[in-house]
């Protein structure tokens, strides 16, 4: 709770400019909330309320409004960080809904050491006022949180990052689990909140461990799952989508991240947000969830799940393509999860789809390299949808699977150097055998700051291999591949 505490209040008391005067000098006719507030980190700061107005026996100077939904609804909280979000409600409001918002509220006035209590406020079109209506503000001065010995308190230790998951795994005791859900549609739709921490090396996501001795949380060296909210129906799903791509200025992009075999829930939900935060990613990132099993044993049983799974991988991303509020949709698969997106892009471009598809990414494939070269890439490299293959001759759970399949992977380097994959036009082969990973040579792509770099560079500034700083190219007998270089 101390930790909680103190991250609160450096974020609330950070040196930011108010957003809200434009409120009290607008002189259009209409409702308002009589209220003056400022952007903080972490919501926004009630710092003056007008005297006599309704708002002011619900809210009260000095308090965090840091979130909101609909009055009732059991759907994820939307996070309120600027005046325009303060708008959306009041339109709410004036539409005879009703909303909950969640508010920090000091419970003490020393301004030195504050603690904060978390309220939940029901508010109602009974408590705006007319524009037209005198007013008087009553301002509080603004103050700095300071530590015991009078020090301005520290910055916020960590970041809190907000990812969208589709999931068709089964809900056993709170708990997505590694199983399909019998359910009809068995998809479920939610959003997940990650705790990164500020001080890491980008790449890196440590999490608690028994060894050495670290299995005790925190934020401040672990990203952690803090939360995971599943909607009532994808409706309510695309709608918080929605809200997120109104504040992106520029094109509205989305990622969507398939995980591989031996992955639970949360590692997917922690991966997503450790790559939408070390990338920097400007749109909103998602993830959907198969019901690997999560152990190094269930390979086959995963095998299995990734088919059963492929149709819904499928509508998945046809549906976040078809939202007309989403410009451009990145796909980055690892390895197993890779079965089910090619199979599903490969389907949805023979149909016509895929046309918002900017960029698939496929990681260290857990595919037959023959049914790739033979049977998909030419599919998608004849439907222009431009992918990138990451490969490498070190990693040994390809190696594991090639055992057990008995054939090549598409994700593999073979011994004379060269990938398993063959170029294509708007088909890049990028061997990252090179690059720093964990001892199974498996999560490159995420783990290590050159791939995430070269990741940056295909991604934000829509670079083909040739062009891009990371790279060097190759001559094979099967074409031109690339491989990467340190820094």
């Amino acid at each position: 709770m101390k930790n909680i505490t103190l991250i609160v209040l450096a974020m609330l008391f950070a040196t930011v400019c108010p957003i809200a005067e434009g409120e009290e000098q607008d002189e259009a006719k209409g409702l308002t909330f009589g209220m003056t507030v400022e952007n903080r980190e972490a919501g926004l700061l009630v710092v003056a309320i007008d005297e006599g107005v309704t708002i002011g026996k619900k809210l009260l100077v000095r308090d965090l409004i840091v979130s909101y939904r609909l009055h009732g609804a059991m759907t994820r909280p939307i996070s309120v960080f600027t005046n325009a979000q303060l708008e959306e409600i009041k339109r709410l409001l004036e539409s005879d809904k009703a909303v909950d918002l969640t508010v920090l509220r000091p419970d003490a006035t020393d301004d030195k050491n504050p603690s904060f209590n978390q309220v939940t406020i029901i508010l109602r079109a009974s408590d705006l006022r007319d524009r037209s209506e005198t007013k008087t503000a009553h301002v509080v001065k603004s103050y700095t949180a300071t530590t015991s010995a009078g020090t301005p308190e520290k910055e916020p230790t960590h970041t809190l990052v907000d990812v969208f998951y589709g999931t068709d795994r089964s809900l056993v005791d709170g708990q997505y689990v590694g199983k399909m859900d019998s359910a009809v549609p068995p998809v479920k739709y939610g959003v997940c909140r990650v705790s990164i921490p500020k001080n890491r090396r980008p790449g890196e996501l440590r999490r608690p461990s028994w060894w050495p001795l670290d299995w005790q949380e925190d934020p401040t060296k672990h990203v952690l799952l803090r939360s995971v909210n599943q909607y009532a129906n994808s409706e309510l799903f695309f709608e918080s989508l929605s809200d997120v791509l109104r504040r992106a200025d520029g094109k509205r992009l989305a990622l969507v991240y398939v995980h591989g075999y031996n992955n639970d829930f949360a590692e997917a939900a922690l991966r997503t947000a450790q790559l939408h935060y070390d990338l920097g990613f400007p749109g909103v990132s998602c993830f959907f969830s198969w019901p690997s099993d999560g152990t190094v044993f269930g390979y086959k049983s995963d095998e299995e799940d990734i088919q059963v799974a492929m149709p819904h991988i499928r509508d998945f991303i046809a549906s976040l393509e078809g939202r007309p509020d989403i410009d451009e949709v990145f796909v980055l698969a690892h390895s197993m999860g890779n079965r089910g997106v090619v199979n599903a892009l490969v389907e949805l471009v023979q149909n016509g789809g895929g046309k918002k598809v900017r960029e698939l990414i496929l990681a260290a494939p857990d595919i037959n390299a023959d049914v790739f070269n033979e049977q998909i890439a030419p599919v998608l490299a004849k439907h222009l949808v431009r992918t990138t293959v990451y490969a490498s001759n070190r990693d040994r759970a390809l190696w594991l699977s090639q055992n057990i399949g008995g054939y090549p992977r598409a994700g593999e380097v073979g011994a004379d150097g060269f990938p398993a994959v063959r170029p294509l036009k708007n088909l890049d082969v990028c061997d990252s055998t090179i690059v720093d990973a964990d001892f199974w040579g498996h999560s490159g792509y995420g783990a290590s700051p050159t791939v995430l770099s070269d990741l940056w560079e295909l991604m934000m500034n829509s670079k083909a291999a040739e062009g891009r700083r990371m790279l060097e190219p190759v001559t094979s007998p099967n074409g031109r591949f690339f491989r990467l270089k340190m820094k």
